[in-house]
């Protein structure tokens, strides 16, 4: 799974404080699985350090039984206090799945056979899709 978290804006108060230092946890099927660094003020530079998260884990193929992702973001306040300042859930990942794209090639007359057709879809669900470096 990758996520890219670029920073967070218009945060509410919570608890009658503005957030100045907030960090996110990603939560799949009520596990942590990632976590941002933390901003150490918002109000200056509203962006996370490294926008980039990144873990490896299984998930079913079938839509049906995906599980949702919890995204929540804290305010890391004096003295290891850390309230929760929002949450949201994607109910469902499949829609963020990306789906290798199938190709009907045809050389003049000839149709390639299905096989092909097969090894070719495979061919492109092993390749790795690269992001452009974030700047």
């Amino acid at each position: 799974i990758d996520v890219v978290s670029w920073g967070v804006r218009g945060m509410k108060r919570c608890h009658l404080l503005v957030v100045n230092s907030p960090s996110v946890e990603f939560e799949i099927a009520g596990q942590i699985v990632l976590k941002s660094s933390v901003i150490a003020n918002a109000k200056e530079n509203p962006n996370f350090s490294h926008p980039l998260l990144h873990t490896e884990m299984e998930l079913p193929v079938d839509p049906d039984y995906m599980p949702p992702m919890t995204i929540k973001v804290y305010d890391n306040r004096l003295f290891g206090f850390k309230p929760l300042a929002g949450v949201h859930v994607i109910n469902t990942l499949s829609l963020y799945v990306p789906q290798p794209a199938f190709v009907s090639f045809s050389d003049g007359n000839k149709d390639h056979s299905a096989d092909q057709q097969l090894q070719l879809a495979a061919q492109l669900e092993n390749t790795t899709h690269v992001l452009p470096p974030v700047m």
